[in-house]
């Protein structure tokens, strides 16, 4: 059985970047690579090291239906470019991509 890391209401998550769709508190510390807008989800699931060691999987749930919302990538294991060829190898292609630290966001 799945045991959820956390549950966090996207409605009170604040972006500290105005350009970005990303939320802060949860992404932050993290490379972060945004699938779907957090914004059409009920409520949103962390689940580490699901995929892979360091990538964590965040799932979207909307009418009790769960899918892939966002990934997010310990820095201290990727680098952005290994977060993105991660991404890549699985034929992902995120809607937005923000380094840790809010560095360089694209």
């Amino acid at each position: 059985m799945t045991r959820w890391i956390s549950e966090v209401l996207p409605g009170r998550w604040q972006a500290e970047s105005p350009s970005s769709p990303l939320p802060h508190d949860p992404f932050a510390d993290e490379h972060a690579a945004l699938l779907q807008d957090p914004s059409a989800y009920d409520l949103l699931c962390r689940k580490n090291d699901l995929f892979d060691d360091g990538v964590a999987t965040i799932f979207g749930v909307r009418q009790g239906q769960a899918e892939l919302q966002a990934f997010c990538f310990h820095p201290g294991r990727f680098t952005p470019e290994e977060a993105r060829a991660w991404l890549r190898e699985r034929g992902l292609e995120p809607r937005h991509f923000s380094v840790a630290g809010w560095a360089n966001p694209d």
